[in-house]
């Protein structure tokens, strides 16, 4: 199985199509849009991988992310994922301000931002 179809067992495509509307169809990290040169798709990311099943695939635990800033998360929770991007200093992700704000604005979000 392939990385990019490797989500597409777990979530409908209803559900992904809603997520990425909620989402406005950018990834929620780098702020890229679908559609852009290096963004030919999104993909879903949990927010938080290690909640427990069933609370794992939660609509407040999922954002739209385009599949470098899914490759660069992978498994870390998002703490982890902020405090990267506050010490790489990239252009790529900007501020770890922006990303809370952005994550902090998804309807029900009840991730603890540590």
């Amino acid at each position: 199985m392939s990385y990019r179809n490797q989500g597409r067992n777990w979530a409908s495509a209803a559900k992904r199509s809603r997520l990425h509307a909620r989402d406005k169809y950018r990834c929620l990290y780098c702020n890229g849009k679908l559609g852009d040169p290096d963004i030919p798709y999104l993909t879903l990311d949990h927010i938080d991988p290690s909640y427990a099943q069933p609370n794992r695939n939660r609509d407040s635990n999922l954002v739209s992310c385009c599949a470098g800033c899914n490759a660069v998360k992978g498994p870390k929770s998002l703490g982890q994922f902020l405090r990267y991007v506050e010490a790489s200093g990239s252009w790529r992700y900007g501020a770890a301000k922006r990303i809370r704000k952005r994550i902090t604005d998804i309807p029900s979000h009840d991730t603890v931002l540590c």
